[in-house]
């Protein structure tokens, strides 16, 4: 089974009119079952990034993925912490960060550097999970029809 955007649409509809409590479980059914497989990847990407500095141990120790449905289109989000790291450039091969010996000087102040880091690590990590995330979101989404409507979707 796939899910096509008008069936997607028709679960979002779906799901939008939907009791609280259907609702409730569905989202927490996606988040239990597709953001494990997002913080593997987090940790699987961070592998190729530099050793020395601590960015790999901090990606890893503080790596987040949380679900965001909407009308159209489901989102599966990485976040490496909180602290203002996004991977979307360091996917790209490039890491800005503050230059060594800078981190005492006050926050307006510091300078920063640009380093090259491998590119595509979170993607290939990702897309490894392809299959699998859109699996249990295709069964997620086939049980909520299931239940709301008492039949099968696809």
């Amino acid at each position: 089974m796939r899910i096509d955007p008008p069936a997607y649409k028709a679960f979002a509809a779906a799901l939008k009119d939907s009791d609280k409590d259907i609702k409730r479980q569905t989202r927490a059914s996606l988040r239990a079952l597709l953001a494990p497989l997002g913080v593997e990847a987090i940790r699987e990407g961070s592998e190729g990034m530099p050793r020395r500095g601590g960015l790999r141990a901090y990606l890893t120790a503080n790596a987040k993925a949380s679900v965001s449905l909407q009308a159209n289109r489901m989102y599966l989000t990485l976040n490496p912490g909180r602290s203002g790291v996004r991977l979307g450039p360091i996917d790209r091969g490039s890491l800005r960060h503050p230059a060594i010996g800078d981190m005492r000087r006050p926050k307006g102040q510091r300078r920063f550097v640009e380093q090259s880091v491998p590119s595509g690590t979170y993607t290939q990590a990702l897309m490894k999970r392809k299959d699998e995330i859109t699996a249990d979101a295709e069964r997620t989404i086939s049980l909520f029809m299931k239940v709301k409507f008492g039949r099968d979707w696809s």
